[in-house]
C-alpha cells in the first residue's frame, strides 16, 4: 500500500518564495551546495525537505524553537477541516518543516486520506496504539509510542474506532481539559515545528482539550447558512472555554470550496 508523501518544492517554486531571479537561485544552490533529487528526466530540478530547510535558514527563515499546535476544529462536518489539515501538514513538509499530524476523530478521515484503510491488515490494526491509549490507566505508553514516521521530516498519530474511548477517559481522569492534551504533546515540543490535530465535528471534551492545547485554532467552512450556524456555535464554545479557563484562544476562519 502507498503512503501519500509530501510533493518536494521544485527550483521554480523556490524563487517564487525567495523573490529571486533565475541565476540568483542557482547560485543559492550551488553555494550552499544543495542536492536536488536524483530526476535526470525531469527539467524542473527539485529540493527534498532537508535542502529546502538549508535553503530557507540560510535566507533568514526561522522555524519555531518549540512546536506550534495548529487545531483544525468546526462543528458542522463536511467543511474541509481533514483536507485543510492534511495538505497544510504535506506543504510544511515540503518547505523542511518537522511535522507531527494527531487524528483525534474516531472516524480516522485523516489516517484514511494518508492511505491507510480503517483497519489496515499491515499497518494499523485493532491493536495499533492511538491516542485514546495515551488515557489508559493500564498502560505506560508515551506520545513518541504511538507516532508512525511516515518520513524523515512527517510523522502520524493514525486513529481507528477506539478512539471513541477517549473522550470518556479524558473525562475520568482530569478536571481540566486544558491540560490532558498539553501534558501529552510536552515531551515531543523540541522535536517537532509544527503539530496539527485533526478533530471530529462535535462538540465535546475531547476537541476541548485539543482547542485549549493549541497555539491557534483554525476553523475551515463552507460559504453557506449552514456553515454559518456551525461557525456560529464553535466560536460560542470558544468562547466559552476562555471564559471557563482564563485562556485565550486565537482562531482564524478558513472558506473552502471557494475561488
Amino acid at each position: 500500500m502507498d503512503i501519500i508523501k509530501p510533493s518536494p518544492i521544485t527550483v521554480t517554486e523556490m524563487r517564487e518564495v525567495l523573490g529571486v531571479a533565475k541565476a540568483t537561485a542557482h547560485k543559492i544552490i550551488k553555494d550552499l551546495g544543495v542536492q536536488c533529487l536524483d530526476e535526470p528526466r525531469r527539467k524542473n530540478k527539485r529540493l527534498p525537505p532537508s535542502e529546502m530547510r538549508k535553503v530557507l535558514i540560510d535566507r533568514g527563515y526561522t522555524y519555531p524553537k518549540s512546536a506550534q499546535i495548529i487545531t483544525f476544529m468546526m462543528q458542522k462536518g463536511g467543511v474541509g477541516k481533514t483536507t485543510s489539515c492534511f495538505w497544510l501538514g504535506l506543504k510544511f513538509v515540503s518547505y523542511g518543516a518537522r511535522v507531527l499530524m494527531i487524528d483525534s476523530d474516531p472516524q480516522g478521515n485523516l489516517t484514511q486520506t494518508f492511505g491507510f484503510n480503517k483497519i489496515d491488515k499491515q499497518l494499523i490494526t485493532k491493536e495499533t496504539p492511538v491516542l485514546t491509549d495515551l488515557y489508559d490507566p493500564k498502560s505506560n505508553l508515551s506520545i513518541s509510542d504511538i507516532t508512525i514516521q511516515l518520513t524523515d521530516y512527517l510523522s502520524l498519530i493514525p486513529s481507528t474506532p477506539v478512539n471513541s474511548t477517549l473522550e470518556r477517559r479524558i473525562n475520568e481522569r482530569y478536571k481540566n481539559p486544558a491540560i490532558a492534551v498539553s501534558e501529552k504533546i510536552k515531551p515531543v515540543l523540541k522535536k517537532y515545528d509544527f503539530i496539527l490535530i485533526d478533530c471530529g465535528p462535535t462538540l465535546n471534551t475531547t476537541n476541548a482539550a485539543m482547542i485549549l492545547a493549541a497555539n491557534e485554532v483554525i476553523i475551515p467552512m463552507d460559504p453557506d447558512d449552514y456553515s454559518n450556524m456551525g461557525l456560529d456555535q464553535t466560536l460560542s464554545e470558544i468562547a466559552s472555554l476562555e471564559r471557563q479557563f482564563k485562556s485565550k484562544v486565537s482562531t482564524s476562519i478558513v472558506y473552502t470550496k471557494y475561488d
